[in-house]
């Protein structure tokens, strides 16, 4: 069994310790196909991967990467940066508007390069 947890990396401060002199953050992907990885450790770390991307897949999104109030365009670049690939913006959008998976901040909106964009948060649990 893997346990795992998603968290923005800013909000851990790794320092090595009695055995490790040193520690680095990697691409998971990287990490998974890296042979030097003791143990079955690379294995581990797929499987924590593997699972956490299907949870996105299925719209359990990483709202732990994000502020309280995000735009869509955010949703979906945190969206993209765990599963490693590119999201269609229309079908990401569809799939979200055919789910309860965020809630919009009435009257709230972002300003920007373009035209305003609402501002949503994560449904209460």
């Amino acid at each position: 069994m893997v346990y795992r947890t998603l968290t923005a990396a800013e909000q851990i401060a790794p320092a090595p310790g009695k055995r490790v002199d040193e520690l680095a953050w990697r691409p998971v992907d990287d990490a998974v196909a890296d042979k030097k990885i003791a143990f079955d450790h690379a294995h581990l770390i797929e499987q924590a991967v593997t699972a956490t991307r299907a949870e996105v897949k299925a719209l359990k999104l990483p709202f732990v990467l994000l502020p309280n109030e995000f735009t869509l365009g955010d949703l979906q670049a945190a969206c993209e940066q765990v599963l490693g690939e590119r999201l269609d913006k229309s079908s990401f959008r569809r799939r979200l508007a055919a789910a309860p998976t965020v809630d919009p901040v009435h009257g709230a909106m972002r300003g920007g390069a373009n035209r305003p964009a609402q501002l949503y948060r994560a449904p209460a649990s």
